[in-house]
C-alpha cells in the first residue's frame, strides 16, 4: 500500500483539526512518508539550519517521536520512513521543526495516520523515541498543538468542545507520568555520555602508551572540548524544559479560563435565544387564533368620540338632551335654561360634555350620567349629574354639582375620636398630635428592652453580649451563655480538658487571644461554641476553630481548626512529593527484561538497544 504526498501547513489558525488521512496496515514495513510544508504566509517553508521530527500521539496513550529526512530545504519538502512503531496502533501525527540546538520553532498541522489491525499479528502498541533529546521536543509540541487546536475547535465548532478537553485531557495524563520519570532519562542521557568518555580515554590509553607528550596534551583536549559540549547541551536542555514548563502552564490556565467564559456565553446565549423563539412560537399560535370577525372595523372606529375628535354641537343644544354615550364639544357653550346654569359656569365658554351610559337593575329606563368640562386661564371646573331619559323628548335631570363640592373640602377632622377641627378658608386643617409612649407599645426584643428613646440595641460584633479585655480570663469549658463574647488580649482557658485549645493560635505570647467567642445553644444539652481569633502575623493570620459540647455534663472535646486554602496547597504538595519519590527506574537489553520473574507497577523500564530505546 502506497503513501500519498501530504501538504501540511504551518498556520494552525486558518486551517481545520485532521484535515488529512492516511491509511496503513500492521502487516506492512518500510513505508516512505513524503510532505511539503507550507509557511503561514502561503508559500515553502524554509527548513535550512533546520531539523525535522515525526511526532505520533497513539491511541492508548502511546508517543512515537523520531528523525525525519530533509529532502529539499528551500522547497520545505521532506520524507520519513515509517519506524515499526507507527505501524502498532492508529494515531494523530505532525512533523516538529526544530533549530540545531534542539529548540521547537514550529509544528505542521495534525494528520490522522490509520492502521488496519491484522487479526493473526500480535503488535505490542509501546512509546518510542529515536533519541532522549526529541522527548522534550515532542512534549513542548504537543502542548503547543493543543492551543491551536482549542483555538480551531472554538472558532469552527463549539458542539466539540466537550469531546475536544476529554482528549486533552487524557494526553496531559500521559504527559504526566512521563514527565515524573524526566530525571530517570536525564540521568540515563548523562551516564551515555559518561560511557563514552571512559571509551575515549581507554583507546587513548592504550595508544598513548607509543604517543609523545603531544598527543596527550591532544587527547585531553578532545575530553575537555566534549566535556564542555555536553555541559552545554545538558544546561541548554534543562533551560528549555524550565521555560516551556512555566510558559505552558500559564498559556494552559489563560486557554481553560477562556474555553469556561466561552462556554458560558454559549450557554447563557443559548438560553436566551430559546426563550426567543418560546415567544415568538406563543405569539404565532395567538395570532393563528385570532377571529378577526369580533373586532372592529375602520368605520366603525371613526364613529368613537374622544376629547380630541369629539361630536361638535352649537350654543342651542340642551344638556338634558344629550343621552347617548359619548364626548361632546360646544365651542360657544351648551344651551342651559333659564335657572339650571351651574354656578361658576361662563354660558360662552368653550364646554366639554362626556356621557356615561348606565342601568337601574329592575328598570327599563335609560340612565345616564354628565361630566361637564370648562376650563379658563387660571382654572378648571368640572360638574357632575345624573338623569335618565323616560320618553323620546322627555328628561328626568338634577342640577350640576361641582366635584370641588363633593370631594375637594375638608368638613371636619378628628384624631382618634378626639375634638373635632374644621379647615380655614384655605383649606388648611392644624392639628396636633401628641408624642406616643413607645415603651406601652414595645417591651423587648430577644430579652432586650428599649431605652428611654425607644430604641432597641440588637447584638452584633461591633455591639456584643459581653466583653472580655486584657488582663482578663474565660474559662471557655464552663462558659456556656448564648451570644456574641468579644476577646482583646484576654487568657483562655480549659478547666475540663485540658487540650481543648491545642489547635487553636492565639497572640506571640502563646497565652492571649483576639477575637470573639460565639455561643449558640441549641437546646439544654447541646451547645456549639466557634472561635474566630486574629493571629495578625502568620498566613493564614484569622482562622476560624469550633465544637459542640453538653450542657448537662462535662463533654468538652478539642477545637477543630477550619482548613484553609493555605492548608490544602501544603497537603497537595505532599501528596505529589509521596508520589514523585515512590517512582523508580530499571534499564537493561530485551534479554535482561524477559529473564525477570516479576514486573513492579511502580517501576519504568527501559529496554535498551543498538538502535532504539523502548519504554515499558
Amino acid at each position: 500500500m502506497s503513501i500519498p504526498n501530504l501538504t501540511l501547513q504551518t498556520d494552525k489558525n486558518n486551517t481545520s483539526v485532521d484535515a488529512d488521512r492516511i491509511t496503513i496496515r500492521q502487516s506492512e514495513s518500510g513505508l516512505v512518508l513524503t510532505a511539503d510544508l507550507i509557511s503561514a504566509t502561503g508559500a515553502a517553508y524554509n527548513l535550512s539550519d533546520c531539523a525535522v521530527l515525526f511526532g505520533e500521539n497513539k491511541d492508548g496513550g502511546k508517543m512515537v517521536s523520531d528523525d525525519a529526512e530533509i529532502v529539499d530545504a528551500a522547497a520545505g519538502r521532506i520524507k520519513y520512513k515509517l519506524n515499526t512503531a507507527v505501524y502498532q496502533a492508529s494515531g494523530e501525527a505532525w512533523f516538529e521543526i526544530t533549530d540545531t540546538a534542539n529548540k521547537l520553532i514550529d509544528t505542521t498541522t495534525n494528520f490522522h495516520i490509520e492502521v488496519v489491525k491484522q487479526a493473526d499479528l500480535p503488535v505490542d502498541n509501546e512509546n518510542y523515541w529515536s533519541r532522549a533529546e526529541a522527548m522534550l521536543t515532542h512534549v513542548q509540541a504537543f502542548m503547543q498543538k493543543v492551543e491551536n487546536d482549542l483555538n480551531a475547535q472554538i472558532n469552527n465548532d463549539n458542539s466539540k468542545l466537550t469531546e475536544f478537553i476529554d482528549k486533552f485531557q487524557k494526553q496531559v495524563d500521559n504527559y504526566s507520568e512521563i514527565l515524573t520519570s524526566y530525571d530517570a532519562k536525564y540521568n540515563q542521557l548523562a551516564n551515555d555520555w559518561k560511557n563514552e568518555l571512559a571509551t575515549i580515554n581507554a583507546n587513548a590509553d592504550a595508544v598513548n602508551k607509543q604517543a609523545t607528550a603531544d598527543f596527550k596534551a591532544a587527547q585531553n583536549a578532545a575530553v575537555k572540548q566534549a566535556n564542555d559540549a555536553f555541559a552545554q547541551k545538558i544546561n541548554s536542555l534543562q533551560a528549555d524544559y524550565s521555560s516551556w514548563k512555566t510558559a505552558t502552564i500559564a498559556d494552559f490556565q489563560k486557554q481553560i479560563d477562556q474555553l469556561s467564559k466561552k462556554l458560558a456565553d454559549d450557554e447563557k446565549n443559548q438560553a436566551n435565544l430559546q426563550k426567543a423563539i418560546d415567544a415568538a412560537n406563543t405569539a404565532i399560535s395567538k395570532i393563528n387564533d385570532v377571529d378577526f370577525n369580533l373586532y372592529a372595523k375602520k368605520a366603525d372606529l371613526d364613529k368613537i368620540n374622544t376629547l380630541s375628535k369629539p361630536t361638535n354641537v352649537d350654543s342651542s343644544v340642551n344638556p338634558d338632551s344629550l343621552t347617548e354615550p359619548g364626548v361632546y364639544f360646544a365651542q360657544n357653550g351648551f344651551g342651559f335654561a333659564k335657572g339650571n346654569i351651574p354656578d361658576g359656569y361662563r354660558a360662552d365658554g368653550k364646554s366639554y360634555m362626556a356621557v356615561l351610559q348606565g342601568q337601574n337593575p329592575g328598570y327599563d329606563v335609560n340612565y345616564f350620567q354628565q361630566f361637564l368640562f370648562q376650563g379658563t386661564k387660571f382654572n378648571f371646573e368640572c360638574w357632575y349629574r345624573a338623569g335618565y331619559k323616560y320618553s323620546a323628548t322627555t328628561y328626568y335631570t338634577v342640577s350640576f354639582t361641582n366635584l370641588k363640592d363633593i370631594y375637594g373640602r375638608v368638613k371636619q377632622i378628628s384624631v382618634n375620636g378626639g375634638t373635632t377641627v374644621g379647615p380655614d378658608d384655605k383649606g388648611i386643617v392644624n392639628i396636633s398630635i401628641p408624642n406616643p409612649d413607645l415603651q406601652k407599645y414595645v417591651q423587648a426584643v430577644n430579652g432586650k428592652k428599649p431605652d428611654k428613646d425607644g430604641a432597641i440595641q440588637l447584638p452584633n460584633f461591633e455591639n456584643p453580649d459581653f466583653k472580655y479585655v486584657k488582663n482578663d480570663t474565660l474559662d471557655v469549658d464552663k462558659f456556656t451563655s448564648p451570644g456574641i463574647c468579644y476577646l482583646m488580649d484576654v487568657t483562655l482557658t480549659s478547666s475540663i480538658n485540658a487540650n481543648a485549645l491545642a489547635q487553636v493560635p492565639g497572640n506571640l505570647d502563646g497565652k492571649t487571644y483576639t477575637g470573639y467567642l460565639v455561643v449558640f445553644q441549641h437546646d439544654s444539652a447541646n451547645i456549639t461554641q466557634t472561635l474566630m481569633i486574629y493571629t495578625g502575623r502568620d498566613n493564614p493570620d484569622f482562622t476560624i476553630s469550633t465544637r459542640c459540647i453538653y450542657g448537662t455534663s462535662n463533654y468538652r472535646p478539642n477545637f477543630q481548626r477550619l482548613a484553609t486554602s493555605l492548608d490544602l496547597q501544603n497537603i497537595q504538595g505532599q501528596i505529589t512529593s509521596i508520589a514523585q519519590n515512590s517512582m523508580k527506574s530499571w534499564s537493561g537489553t530485551l534479554a535482561q527484561y524477559q529473564a525477570l520473574t516479576s514486573y513492579d507497577p511502580m517501576t519504568m523500564y527501559f529496554i535498551i538497544s543498538d538502535y532504539e530505546v523502548v519504554m515499558k
